[in-house]
């Protein structure tokens, strides 16, 4: 996703949540008796409600000491988002009602875990999650603010990216003189103003150093810009991602970046931006440290340095790091949170590479109010609500049969755990299942094939979905497991937005293909999953 500079604007127009709307602007003194001068919230509030950034939970009460839920910050970070992507706010109600916004933010790497959503926030929580809520070029580093240099946040905890990152980016700014951050205290209202008005207007960011009084801070613009921190050589598992890090000293802040790679071994090197801007493999290209994405193979014994120069155009080169991919187990198919009509069934699939075969699958679940996961393999035997297919071969697909709020399935969560032969395990994200409340349904399940390829250049495979319900007419989206939407443009499919998907010409493999009905009054449901087999 990337956000021009215009995302303040954008951003001031999204009508937000619970008693946080964005108002529109208007150049007015705040009448909260709550919030007064000398409070050290003060200009933070009244900045962020006359910028319409936040409103009062009435005319004359701020309410800065309240807290703040999960439920309501992952909300309030995906109108953000989406408004900042696509310029406009389209989330349908859901039960519950913010299960809409936690499926956006997971789709979205907003967040990539689950919450108690209902429980206040921590301040570490709510960083981890504002700090995925927009681009990294939008939040970039301005601060010097060293590994460990948080008195209570060592680099070692989970949450110790996501507050280093805003702490540099002028975010946050701690809780006292020794820049504390508090990490397990509640986020209150009060905090919540200064993040926000903060994150839309850079202007506002706070510049600082941990570690240093302004006259160091002054010596060290004067010294010689040199790398402190190099990028280390760095191995990981298929399908994860690797990170290299540099660090620079001296010269004149601010610094940019440009990260290059070099992929075959050549000695050849390109910036990372070429190819981040048409296959999407790198994060991070112009900060201090280079994600690189959807790893494989193909990238063993990449290479990677970065060029960082200075306010004065002065450049430095760091050491160059080396990438090692190990052909350790990895998803290569994540289950996906899906929607379906009451009654109905829903299909959740894995599907994994490397290691060595055959594999075991593991599927759990978490009915809506249950405490803990159990396996679906023991509940099959009291609900027969489960059936588990994976036939011997790397991918499994769990089925859950009528989905409705009885069973309390609305809401409920499943993830997959897969072992090796070796033992070598790796575990699922975790997909949500909602039940839609209105009557759409799906009349033609597309059906599992298996087909040997004549050869003919005309051959092609049909898979149908029918709709009955709701509100007509239907729209219909077919999406190819793990790779998302298909758009007609692509050669080798046709009728993706409508009833009959189309494959043309096929390449012998595997297929796993799905469709989203969606009714004239915004409802939706998603069929089965059909496996297509394509034998040479």
């Amino acid at each position: 996703m990337k956000v021009t500079k215009k995302i303040i604007s954008l951003i001031l127009g999204i009508s937000m949540l619970v008693t946080m709307g964005f108002s529109a602007y208007a150049e007015t003194e705040i009448n909260f008796s709550d919030v007064k001068e000398s409070d050290w919230f003060y200009n933070d509030v009244k900045t962020a409600y006359e910028t319409g950034l936040i409103n009062g939970k009435s005319e004359t009460a701020y309410a800065p000491n309240d807290n703040m839920t999960y439920a309501e910050a992952i909300k309030l970070a995906a109108c953000m988002n989406q408004y900042a992507a696509e310029g406009k706010i389209s989330f349908e109600s859901s039960n519950p009602w913010y299960q809409v916004y936690v499926n956006y933010a997971i789709n979205n790497s907003i967040i990539s875990k689950n919450y108690e959503y209902n429980t206040n926030a921590t301040r570490s929580g709510y960083m981890e999650i504002f700090a995925n809520c927009l681009p990294d070029e939008n939040l970039k580093a301005i601060n010097s603010i060293g590994d460990n240099s948080i008195p209570d946040v060592k680099s070692t905890e989970k949450y110790a990216p996501a507050v280093y990152k805003l702490y540099r980016a002028g975010i946050l700014t701690g809780v006292d003189d020794e820049h504390n951050c508090n990490p397990s205290a509640n986020i209150k209202r009060s905090e919540v103003a200064a993040i926000l008005t903060r994150m839309m207007n850079p202007g506002k960011r706070i510049s600082f150093s941990v570690g240093s009084d302004s006259e160091e801070a002054d010596e060290a613009e004067d010294e010689e810009l040199k790398v402190t921190t190099q990028p280390k050589d760095t191995e990981v598992g298929e399908g994860e991602e690797a990170k290299f890090n540099v660090t620079v000293s001296g010269g004149k802040k601010p610094y940019t970046y440009k990260w290059y790679y070099d992929s075959d071994a050549s000695s050849k090197f390109f910036p990372c931006t070429d190819r981040a801007e048409y296959y999407e493999w790198f994060l991070g290209v112009d900060g201090d440290t280079l994600t690189v994405k959807q790893l494989d193979s193909s990238l063993e014994g990449s290479k990677y340095y970065c060029v960082v120069t200075d306010a004065e155009g002065k450049s430095v080169i760091s050491d160059t790091a080396e990438l090692t991919v190990k052909n350790g187990i990895t998803v290569q198919t994540q289950p996906q949170s899906i929607s379906v009509a009451k009654g109905k069934d829903a299909d959740f699939l894995v599907s994994v590479k490397g290691g060595k075969t055959p594999y075991k699958f593991q599927w759990y679940y978490c009915n809506a109010g249950m405490s803990k996961f159990g396996r679906c393999e023991d509940a099959t035997e009291w609900y027969e609500r489960f059936k588990i297919d994976n036939d011997g071969g790397n991918y499994s697909l769990l089925t859950v049969f009528e989905a409705d709020e009885y069973m309390k399935q609305d809401g409920a969560q499943y993830y997959c755990v897969i072992t090796d032969e070796d033992g070598n395990t790796v575990v699922s994200n975790t997909a949500i299942l909602s039940i839609a409340a209105e009557s759409l349904s799906i009349t033609a399940q597309p059906s599992n094939a298996e087909i040997k390829d004549p050869g003919t250049p005309k051959f092609t495979v049909d898979v149908s979905v029918g709709a009955e319900g709701g509100t007509e007419p239907y729209k219909y989206q077919w999406y190819l497991k793990g790779f998302g939407m298909l758009k007609e443009s692509l050669a080798a499919y046709e009728g993706c937005t409508s009833s009959t998907l189309t494959l043309v010409n096929p390449t012998p493999g595997n297929y796993y293909f799905y469709c989203v009905i969606t009714d004239s009054a915004g409802v939706q449901v998603t069929s089965n999953t059909a496996h297509i087999l394509i034998k040479k």
